[in-house]
C-alpha cells in the first residue's frame, strides 16, 4: 500500500505535465509560470488576510518591509505577459527562420479559442451561478457582466475588473495580444538582418513606453488594456529572437546569470510603478529574468524541477479558481489571530490554504483544462453528435465558426475598436468653470509628471527638509574651518634712523665718544596653537555633522517617494472618475432615448403603467448616478490640486 502511494506521488508530476501535442516541451517556461503564479497567490492571500485581520500588527503594514515585498506580487502577471510574447512568437518566427510551414490565421485562432475558452467559460459560469444563488447580484444585473466577461470585454465596457472573477482582467489583455501577435511577428521577421530586427524591437519597446507615459496609458482604465501592457509582450518577443537563433543551438551556461536572476527579480519588485524611467528599468530586468531561465546553471535547473514545472503547467486553472477559494478561506479563518506579527500570520494562512488550492487545481486541471489542450476532445464530441444524429448541426456550427475566423480583418477591426474606443473618448479633460459645472470635450488632462513636479515643489514637508539639509551643509563647512582659528600670522617693524654713541672707555673725556648710524629693522612670524584634544574633538564634530547631513538626505528620499505615490493615486482616481462620468452620461442618454420612445406607446395606452414607471425610474436613477459621479470627480480634482499646491 505504501509503495503504491509513493509510486502514485512520484507519477503525479508526469500526469500533471501539460500536453504540448507535437511541439517541443520547454520545462523552463513552465518553471517561469510557477515563478509568476506564486507571487500572485501570496499577494492575493495577503490582501485578504489584512482586510479580515481583527487585531493590530506589531509593525504597521505600511512600514513592514516584508508586507511591502509581498504586495509586489502583481509582477507575476507581467511575467505571464512576457511568457505569452515568447511562446506565441516561436511558431510564426520558425516559418521565417527554419522554413517551417506557414500557420494559417484561422487555425491559430481556432487553437487559441479551443484551448482557453472552454475552461474559462466553465469557471466563469460556475462563479456567476454562485453569486446568483448567494443573492449578491440579481439576474438582470449579473447577466451583462457575465456576457462581457466571457467575451473578454468587461474592462473596456465597464472600466473596472469583472465582478464575477476580478483576475480575468489580465486574460482580457492576453486575448487582445493574441489577435495581433501573428501580425507583429510577421512584421518583425520580414526584416532579415538580425541586428536591425532586434534594434527595431527595442526601439518599438522604448517608443511605446514613451507614448504610454505621454498619453497616460499606464493608468486606469487604460492599464487594463493592451495599451497599458504591450511592453511586457514585446520583451518576450525579443527574448524569443535570441532563443531561436542562438540559445537553442549552442546555449552556454554561466553562473553569472543565476545571480542576475535574483537581482532582476528584486529590481522588478522595486521598480513596478507608473514612473517612466522605472518602467524602462523594469523592462530591462524582465529581459534579464527570462534570459537567466536559459543561460544560468542553477536557475534553469530549479525551473525544470518536475514538481515546479508541473505546478507552473497548470497555472491557468490555479489562476482562475484561487481567488474565490481564498475568499472562502478568509470567511472561515480570517478572524483567527495567531500573533500580531504579519509574516507569521501569513505563513499560517499559506500553510492552510495553499495545499487546498494546489490540490483542487490539480484535480480540475486533469478534469477540465488538460482535455482541451488538443483537439481530440472535439473529435469525441463530434462522434457523440453523430451517434445522436446531430452531426449536421455540429458540422454547421463548426463551419460557421471557421468562416468567421477566416476573416482576419474582422478580428483586427474588433481589436482596434476595443483598444481605441476608450482612447478616443479619453482625450478630454474635466474643466471646472465654477464649483458645480463640469464641461467635457476639452483638451486632455496635463501629464502626470507635471503634477508630480508641482507637488514636489509645493510640499511644505520637503521645504522644511531642504532647509534642514541646507543648515547641516553650512554647519559642515564651519566645522571644516575651525582649524583656521588656531592659526595666526603676526610681526613687527622699526622705521627711521638715528645716531648712537659708544659708551665711555678708560675714564677718558666724554668728548672722545665715537658715533655710528643704525638702520631700520624688521621681524615677523606665524603662530599655530592647538592641542591634541582639539584635533580629536574637531574630527568627531565634523564626522557627526557629516552623518547628520547624510541622514537628512536619506530622510528626504522616502518623503519624496510618498508624495509621488500620493499624486499618482489621486491622478489615477481622477482619470477613473472622468471615465465614470462619460459612462454615466452615455447611460443617461440611453435612458432618455428609451423614455422618449416609450412615451407615445404609453399615451396611446399600448404600454402598461408599471413598465413606463420602470423606464422613468431608470432615467431618474441614471441622473442621480451622473450627479454623484460629477461630485466625486470634483472632489478628486480638488484633492489633486491641494496636494500639488494648485489653488
Amino acid at each position: 500500500m505504501l509503495q503504491n502511494t509513493i509510486a502514485l506521488i512520484q507519477s503525479l508530476p508526469q500526469k500533471l505535465r501539460r500536453n504540448t501535442g507535437n511541439k517541443k516541451y520547454l520545462a523552463e517556461i513552465d518553471g517561469l509560470r510557477f515563478l509568476a503564479i506564486f507571487p500572485v497567490l501570496l499577494q492575493h492571500l495577503s490582501e485578504r488576510m489584512i482586510r479580515n485581520f481583527s487585531g493590530t500588527f506589531a509593525t504597521p503594514i505600511e512600514q513592514d518591509q516584508f508586507a511591502f515585498a509581498i504586495s509586489r506580487g502583481t509582477i507575476g502577471v507581467f511575467i505571464f505577459f512576457a511568457i505569452s510574447g515568447f511562446i506565441l512568437t516561436l511558431p510564426f518566427a520558425k516559418h521565417f527562420l527554419d522554413n517551417k510551414p506557414k500557420i494559417a490565421y484561422k487555425d491559430y485562432l481556432w487553437k487559441r479559442i479551443t484551448r482557453l475558452e472552454p475552461p474559462f467559460i466553465i469557471w466563469m459560469s460556475f462563479f456567476a451561478l454562485l453569486l446568483l444563488i448567494k443573492g449578491t447580484y440579481g439576474f438582470e444585473e449579473l447577466l451583462p457582466h457575465f456576457l462581457s466577461s466571457i467575451f473578454y470585454s468587461h474592462n473596456l465596457i465597464y472600466g473596472e475588473y469583472s465582478i464575477i472573477n476580478p483576475v480575468a482582467w489580465s486574460l482580457e489583455i492576453e486575448i487582445q495580444f493574441y489577435l495581433i501577435a501573428p501580425i507583429l511577428v510577421s512584421l518583425f521577421y520580414t526584416i532579415k538582418n538580425t541586428k536591425i530586427r532586434r534594434c527595431v524591437t527595442i526601439g518599438l519597446l522604448l517608443g511605446f513606453l514613451t507614448l504610454q507615459h505621454h498619453w497616460g496609458w499606464m493608468l486606469f482604465p487604460y492599464k487594463a488594456t493592451l495599451l497599458g501592457q504591450l511592453q511586457h509582450f514585446l520583451v518576450g518577443m525579443l527574448v524569443a529572437d535570441f532563443y531561436l537563433l542562438e540559445w537553442r543551438k549552442t546555449n552556454i551556461k554561466n553562473w553569472l546569470w543565476d545571480g542576475l536572476a535574483l537581482v532582476s527579480f528584486l529590481i522588478m519588485m522595486y521598480t513596478w510603478t507608473e514612473e517612466y524611467v522605472k518602467s524602462i528599468v523594469f523592462a530591462i530586468a524582465l529581459v534579464l529574468l527570462l534570459t537567466s531561465a536559459f543561460k544560468g546553471k542553477i536557475f534553469p535547473f530549479l525551473l525544470k524541477n518536475s514538481w515546479i514545472s508541473a505546478i507552473g503547467g497548470m497555472c491557468y486553472t490555479i489562476y482562475l479558481i484561487h481567488l474565490p477559494l481564498m475568499e472562502l478561506q478568509m470567511q472561515l479563518t480570517g478572524n483567527w489571530t495567531f500573533t500580531n506579527i504579519f509574516w507569521v500570520n501569513l505563513f499560517i494562512q499559506v500553510a492552510i490554504g495553499l495545499p487546498i488550492i494546489l490540490g483542487l487545481s490539480a484535480g480540475f486541471f486533469l478534469l477540465i483544462e488538460k482535455p482541451f489542450m488538443t483537439n481530440d476532445i472535439f473529435q469525441k464530441i463530434k462522434g457523440y453528435a453523430t451517434h445522436w444524429k446531430l452531426s449536421k448541426i455540429a458540422t454547421t456550427s463548426n463551419e460557421r465558426l471557421f468562416s468567421l475566423t477566416k476573416t482576419k480583418y474582422f478580428w483586427i477591426f474588433l481589436l482596434l475598436m476595443n483598444l481605441f474606443v476608450n482612447t478616443l473618448s479619453g482625450q478630454t479633460e474635466m474643466i471646472y468653470n465654477d464649483e458645480n459645472t463640469i464641461e467635457l470635450e476639452i483638451p486632455s488632462i496635463l501629464p502626470l509628471d507635471t503634477f508630480i513636479q508641482a507637488a514636489l515643489q509645493f510640499s511644505p514637508t520637503l521645504k522644511v527638509q531642504d532647509k534642514w539639509i541646507e543648515i547641516k551643509a553650512k554647519e559642515q563647512d564651519l566645522k571644516k574651518k575651525d582649524l583656521l582659528e588656531k592659526i595666526s600670522i603676526g610681526g613687527s617693524a622699526l622705521f627711521g634712523s638715528g645716531t648712537i654713541y659708544n659708551s665711555w672707555t678708560n675714564g677718558e673725556n666724554p668728548s672722545d665718544l665715537t658715533s655710528f648710524n643704525r638702520n631700520v629693522g624688521y621681524n615677523g612670524g606665524i603662530n599655530i596653537q592647538f592641542t591634541v584634544g582639539d584635533i580629536v574633538k574637531g574630527k568627531e564634530k565634523r564626522q557627526l555633522s557629516q552623518l547628520e547631513l547624510e541622514k537628512a538626505l536619506l530622510e528626504r528620499q522616502p518623503m519624496e517617494l510618498q508624495i509621488r505615490e500620493e499624486v499618482i493615486r489621486r491622478y489615477d482616481d481622477l482619470l477613473y472618475c472622468t471615465t465614470m462620468i462619460r459612462m454615466k452620461a452615455n447611460n443617461l442618454e440611453a435612458m432618455r432615448l428609451s423614455l422618449e420612445a416609450a412615451e407615445p406607446f404609453f399615451k396611446a395606452g399600448n404600454l402598461a403603467v408599471t413598465e413606463y414607471s420602470t423606464i422613468l425610474s431608470k432615467k431618474i436613477k441614471a441622473e442621480e448616478e451622473l450627479e454623484t459621479a460629477k461630485a466625486r470627480t470634483i472632489h478628486c480634482w480638488r484633492s489633486l490640486k491641494e496636494v500639488c499646491g494648485m489653488r
